[in-house]
């Protein structure tokens, strides 16, 4: 079979790439243009405006005038948000596979070419892609590893599987019936990976591929500024009831998942340090309600470590890890002695 035939059998695979857009325009531009240059031309672009402003609304309508792959569908009913809008563009989507791009981050050229060639020679249902950490310019690649099993690495809280990483097939995501939770305000890509993951489902992680994306950091709204508010907090609390429910309901998963689940646990109530430490306590309590494991840890010493956290961020990490390694057994660990041995040898 000839080269030219199996690249023209590959180009009649659709590609859905659905991004959530709202405002931010100059970044919104940049994401277009990088799906305009990709060497993968059998693709379709759903953006799904969350409200934005008429000036950004004028700069989608005038790339949906210029190619019509490219669809614009405003939100109307549904609850505002990120997830809504993924949910909004998935069903309006008509690839053979889905990609959930932030409006924000953008594709190198050979992105789409090189993520359907890898699915389909290998007849997955999902892959991870490496990318880069962007701020103008290349800072760092995202984590990339292979793991036989990555709900290991979801449960760690690495940005291993962010939202652009993915190439789903979308047929997969129908018959499981996995849609964006509404309800989570972080760790979105976390939830949404985690319940792909745990169906047991045909997946890989390209490591061995250039890294096709790029993982945008800037201040336009960017979520990690509010990651410690009250309604964050209150989504970590759900997140992790939700997870918790999801993998204790079966004791296999329970056995395997039950101790990599209660350090995520602890790394969010880590992430929940910097807000203020009565949050801090909340999520501890609602931790307690839902896993016994919890109870170990005291309110008092938690609270001094809430309190103390951004101050002695290395004392309060070290102690928690000593007094409590079944729930802090990662988060503390990472590269923290190497850290100390930086700092004082």
């Amino acid at each position: 079979m000839s080269k030219s035939f199996l690249s023209m059998n590959k180009q009649n695979t659709l590609v859905s790439i659905i991004s959530p857009c709202f405002n931010r325009g100059n970044l919104v531009e940049d994401m277009i243009k990088s799906i305009l240059n990709q060497t993968y031309t059998n693709w379709e672009l759903l953006l799904v405006d969350d409200g934005s402003d008429e000036s950004t609304i004028k700069l989608l309508m005038g790339y949906v005038a210029i190619d019509n792959r490219i669809h614009l569908i405003k939100r109307t009913n549904e609850e505002k948000g990120a997830c809504s809008c993924r949910n909004i563009g998935f069903e309006a989507s008509k690839g053979d596979y889905v990609l959930f791009l932030d409006s924000d981050d953008f594709l190198s050229p050979y992105a789409l070419s090189q993520r359907v060639d890898f699915l389909r020679k290998k007849n997955l249902d999902f892959a991870v892609f490496g990318g880069f950490i962007y701020n103008g310019t290349i800072v760092g690649n995202v984590i990339q590893k292979r793991e036989k099993d990555i709900v290991y690495l979801l449960l760690k809280v690495e940005p291993y599987c962010l939202t652009g990483a993915a190439l789903i097939k979308r047929s997969i995501l129908i018959s499981h019936n996995i849609l964006w939770d509404n309800n989570i305000k972080s760790f979105q890509d976390v939830d949404f990976h985690l319940s792909l993951s745990l169906c047991g489902v045909n997946y890989d992680t390209a490591i061995d591929l250039p890294p096709d994306y790029y993982w945008r950091l800037h201040e336009q709204g960017n979520i990690g500024k509010q990651i410690n508010s009250i309604g964050h907090i209150k989504s970590h609390q759900y997140l992790y009831q939700k997870i918790y429910a999801k993998i204790t309901e079966n004791d296999e998963l329970s056995n395997k998942y039950r101790r990599a689940l209660r350090r995520f646990g602890g790394k969010l109530l880590l992430i929940s340090f910097s807000g203020d430490y009565k949050m801090s306590e909340a999520l501890l309590e609602a931790m307690k309600n839902t896993d016994k494991a919890f109870d170990i840890v005291y309110v008092s010493i938690f609270r001094w470590c809430a309190k103390n956290y951004i101050k002695h961020i290395w004392i309060v990490r070290i102690l928690l890890y000593l007094l409590y390694p079944c729930i802090f057994g990662i988060p503390p660990t990472l590269n923290f002695f190497k850290a100390i041995k930086k700092r004082f040898v």
